[in-house]
């Protein structure tokens, strides 16, 4: 069952790239399309968490990381909605899909390309780091004053167990679509991180 359905012409050809990411076998549980903003990132995960509530602890695995990559979209995204010449909101797309072995996250927001490189370079040591590497480097992080850049993406690969798979599409010289993947095994044997 479908929570949310949103879809902005100037996004849809941007975001088509989740659309057709997504497998017949999974349902769709949640589709977004558009502008975000704190009270809607807020609603949104609490409508989340009220669905999945009794799929502990992977609901509140889902909801967690919803949090976290739903904030990233705030935080990060380079398309805006204006309203009278100011920003209102930042514009992305998510994903909440599921089937009867996992949970499969998917999110995407326009970035500047210049960050491509060093975003696709961050998420490939991150996946390389055992579970240990990352508390460390979470620790360290956080200890900087100011400096949070890539906390929220340890969580995420911390609270999932699995690698997270970025895509990046480019939309023209000055901007990237960014898509970032997560799977949430809802049986615990299955192939974590180290």
């Amino acid at each position: 069952m479908m929570l949310l359905v949103n879809t902005l012409n100037n996004s849809l050809e941007n975001s088509n790239h989740i659309v057709n990411s997504f497998d017949q076998n999974e349902e769709v549980i949640l589709y977004y399309q558009g502008g975000l903003s704190n009270q809607f990132i807020i609603q949104t995960g609490t409508e989340i968490k009220t669905k999945l509530q009794a799929q502990r602890p992977q609901g509140q695995k889902v909801y967690n990381i919803f949090m976290e990559l739903a904030q990233n979209i705030l935080l990060y995204s380079q398309e805006h909605n204006l309203e009278n010449g100011e920003i209102i909101s930042q514009v992305g797309t998510f994903a909440l899909k599921e089937k009867k072995s996992h949970f499969n996250m998917v999110f995407g927001n326009l970035i500047r390309k210049q960050d491509e490189l060093h975003l696709s370079n961050r998420i490939q040591k991150f996946n390389n780091f055992s579970n240990q590497e990352l508390r460390k480097h979470r620790v360290a992080i956080s200890k900087k004053e100011g400096k949070t850049a890539g906390l929220g993406l340890i969580k995420v690969l911390l609270t999932s167990g699995l690698e997270l798979k970025p895509t990046f599409t480019n939309v023209n010289k000055d901007y990237t679509y960014y898509i970032i993947q997560v799977i949430i095994n809802k049986n615990q044997n299955g192939k974590l991180r180290n």
